[in-house]
């Protein structure tokens, strides 16, 4: 074989291997799970911590000023706890500085638009839209679709591939 064919050949493998790399970071990103101390302690009390990139910061700012009816429960909490896990949450949010991962998650959504559920965003309908229906909760034992481990089993790390 010529020098060139080697080449040649090691060339294509390297790229093979580098587009394999990409794909599979961007099918298998981690996205990072709260770790906001006051955060973490509120909300996983009563339901798994969803990583705030999955929504812009108007959701976080419409849920946390409706604790009082948060998805038919009273979640209030005191006046400056709620203030600073909405600061979190905003900070944190998808539509805040450097989140690649929220960007792509928000993607299709108005500016302004302020979804409740991430189950309403277009990345989640167009990741689950057609796979899920309400068969899907009742034999898998998942109740909803907010419910992402009962399909992610490492949702709470941050690793949703499922």
């Amino acid at each position: 074989m010529s020098h060139r064919r080697v080449c040649f050949s090691l060339l294509l493998i390297a790229s093979a291997l580098l587009w394999s790399d990409t794909a599979w970071a961007d099918r298998h990103e981690r996205i990072p799970p709260a770790t906001h101390a006051p955060t973490v302690k509120a909300c996983s009390d009563c339901h798994m911590l969803y990583p705030a990139e999955m929504l812009p910061k108007a959701s976080w700012e419409k849920i946390m000023k409706n604790l009082d009816n948060h998805f038919g429960e009273t979640a209030t909490l005191p006046e400056g706890e709620r203030q600073e896990i909405t600061r979190y949450l905003t900070r944190m949010a998808g539509d805040g500085d450097g989140r690649a991962w929220g960007r792509k998650f928000l993607r299709g959504l108005s500016e302004g638009d302020a979804p409740m559920r991430i189950s309403e965003t277009p990345y989640f309908q167009r990741k689950h839209g057609k796979k899920l229906s309400a068969g899907v909760f009742k034999k898998e034992g998942s109740r909803s679709p907010a419910n992402c481990p009962a399909c992610h089993l490492q949702a709470a790390q941050g690793w949703y591939e499922e």
